[in-house]
């Protein structure tokens, strides 16, 4: 992504001449640039842990109809939990609490894996619940 945005200003500036077109260029690549890295690794590292799909013929565990999911304070997205009502969550460990560190998570994929507390399918190794535990030797 950051190529095409970089192409479009070389094209901009041959239509702009001289210096002004060239610093308007390089400040929007200024600008832009870190807000694009951003994102991209966002989708990298975010959510699932890597965007893999989950393996075939697994189901995610859905946290809104799973009672035990729900009961677990599952999240998808460990990045989203409400550390109001999930404490254990918060502050620097909690930043280091994801599904693919926990004790109970065994990788299906790079994205996707079972848990033995919540056995309807698949979780996301960037998920969280309340029962994390870090792995043995962790």
């Amino acid at each position: 992504m950051l190529q095409k945005l970089l192409n479009a200003l070389r094209a901009q500036s041959k239509t702009t001449s001289g210096r002004r077109g060239f610093l308007k260029g390089m400040l929007a690549v200024l600008v832009l640039a870190p807000a694009i890295a951003a994102l991209e690794a966002c989708n990298q590292e975010g959510g699932n842990g890597g965007g893999e799909e989950p393996p075939a013929g697994m189901t995610p565990v859905n946290a809104e109809t799973d009672a035990t999911a729900k009961a677990l304070g599952y999240h998808m997205d460990a990045t989203k939990v409400d550390t109001a009502q999930w404490p254990k969550r918060a502050g620097a460990e909690g930043a280091k609490q994801f599904c693919k560190a926990c004790n109970f998570f065994t990788a299906a994929n790079g994205s996707w894996g079972k848990c033995t507390l919540i056995p309807s399918g698949v979780v996301n190794a960037g998920g969280w619940c309340n029962s994390w535990s870090p792995k043995a030797g962790a």
